[in-house]
C-alpha cells in the first residue's frame, strides 16, 4: 500500500476578504473530496486572505497511480481556479 501527501502553498488571485478565501478553498476541496475521493484539507495561514496551505492525501496499491492522480490534481488546481503556485510537494509515506 502506498500513501502520497500533496502539500501546496497558494497565492489566491482576486481574493479580498476571508469570505473570498473560503469560498475559493471550498470549492478546491470540495471538489477533491467529491469528484477524487482525495482527503484534504487547509493546513496553515488561515488567517491571511490571500495565502494559503493546502494539504491532500491519497492512498493507492500502486505507486504511480497515486503520484499521478496527485500530479494531476496539481495541475487542475493551478489550471481551473484563480491562484498562483508558491510551492509544492509530493511525498511517499
Amino acid at each position: 500500500m502506498f500513501i502520497y501527501l500533496l502539500e501546496v502553498e497558494l497565492l489566491l488571485e482576486d481574493c479580498y476578504s476571508l469570505k473570498d478565501k473560503r469560498r475559493i478553498i471550498r470549492s478546491i476541496l470540495d471538489y477533491a473530496r467529491n469528484q477524487l475521493k482525495i482527503s484534504s484539507c487547509e493546513i496553515s495561514n488561515h488567517d491571511t486572505y490571500n495565502l494559503t496551505r493546502l494539504g491532500f492525501v491519497t492512498i493507492s496499491n500502486q505507486r504511480n497511480l497515486a503520484k499521478d492522480m496527485l500530479e494531476q490534481w496539481l495541475e487542475r488546481i493551478i489550471s481551473y481556479y484563480p491562484v498562483q503556485l508558491q510551492h509544492y510537494i509530493i511525498e511517499e509515506r
